[in-house]
């Protein structure tokens, strides 16, 4: 099913369709797309083969729409408007000077922090709201 027929889903449609889709990212990530079979995608989903058969073609269409999910999610979020405008490739380059430098700072605060050296006050809350994002992500999941 096309990207163009979605819109004739209903909520509950659109929701188990997208659904679909996560779960065969997922283990096309894990077990890459050949280790994938549609039988564990529905499986895993939930879902029956009609369902499957209802929003994709075939494996490759499914594989398609898994594609075509991911980059619509990295388009979305490398241009949320705090990330600034990523239009030219100096900009992206700034990104990741920027990213690099954060994370070198983050990996030495956690190295004094784990080896029992003195950190600031600030630098402590700082590892602190980390160690808590940390948990945020693996509870999401």
């Amino acid at each position: 099913m096309s990207d163009d027929n979605t819109s004739r889903l209903t909520r509950k449609g659109r929701a188990t369709r997208a659904r679909i889709v996560d779960v065969a990212a997922r283990l096309m990530f894990e077990h890459g797309v050949a280790g994938t079979s549609i039988e564990e995608v529905r499986n895993t989903a939930a879902v029956s083969g009609s369902q499957i058969s209802h929003y994709f073609h075939d494996k490759g269409d499914l594989t398609r729409q898994v594609i075509a999910t991911r980059c619509n999610d990295v388009q979305e979020f490398h241009t949320q408007p705090q990330l600034g405008a990523l239009d030219s490739l100096d900009a992206i380059i700034e990104l990741i000077r920027a990213s690099r430098d954060r994370e070198d700072a983050r990996e030495q605060l956690v190295a004094r922090f784990a080896f029992g050296q003195r950190t600031t006050l600030r630098e402590t809350i700082g590892m602190v709201l980390v160690v808590a994002g940390v948990v945020l992500l693996i509870l999401a999941y």
